[in-house]
């Protein structure tokens, strides 16, 4: 049940999001594993949904989350489909080491990007 509760407040950030539309500024950034991702160029123009996360290392919430959101990456065709995932650090001292430390706990596999990328 826990994990329908997560789910579905991602969901609502999401919708919420639309409900503010307006479009998003175009960035590229280079993911903890060194593969870059342009968000228009990669995503949006080849007619996908981008779910971006923001998060820090350290963030107890996002520590609880990660096995959550990796069920949905997942369950939503692991970015080969219609929806890919992209985590973004927001603190300038989680490094690409960090940052892959804290995916490797968590077990997740949909890119993210710490303060070097």
């Amino acid at each position: 049940m826990l994990q329908y509760r997560y789910a579905f407040s991602i969901l609502v950030i999401t919708l919420s999001s639309f409900a503010a539309a307006q479009p998003a500024p175009n960035f590229m950034i280079t993911d903890s594993w060194g593969s870059p991702h342009r968000l228009y160029e990669d995503y949006l123009d080849q007619g996908k949904t981008v779910v971006i996360e923001l998060f820090f290392a350290a963030c107890p919430p996002c520590n609880q989350i990660a096995p959550y959101v990796e069920t949905l990456y997942q369950n939503w065709g692991s970015g080969q489909e219609e929806v890919q995932f992209l985590e973004l650090s927001i603190l300038s001292s989680d490094t690409d080491a960090k940052v892959n430390a804290y995916k490797a706990s968590h077990d997740t596999s949909y890119p993210a990007a710490s303060a070097q990328g």
